[in-house]
């Protein structure tokens, strides 16, 4: 459960802070196991887990890969 509750949480932090919330959670599903496998032992805080999974930016599964640029998408259309 430890694990399941610190990946979605790191998760959260590869969205900037004006992503919607429906953004976030889908990002937060698809990407907690690639967070969990890649930045397991990163202790979260202070950007860690961010520029972890930015160094492993390209070894991210497609489903999470998919969820990152949709929503990058999303940030970018003007409302």
């Amino acid at each position: 459960m430890r694990g399941t509750v610190f990946g979605l949480g790191a998760a959260l932090v590869l969205l900037s802070i004006g992503a919607w919330a429906q953004d976030r959670l889908e990002v937060a599903r698809a990407c907690a196991p690639d967070i969990e496998r890649l930045c397991g032992n990163v202790e979260p805080g202070q950007g860690r887990i961010k520029a972890c999974m930015r160094q492993h930016f390209r070894e991210v599964s497609p489903g999470c890969l998919d969820m990152l640029l949709k929503a990058m998408a999303a940030e970018k259309e003007p409302e």
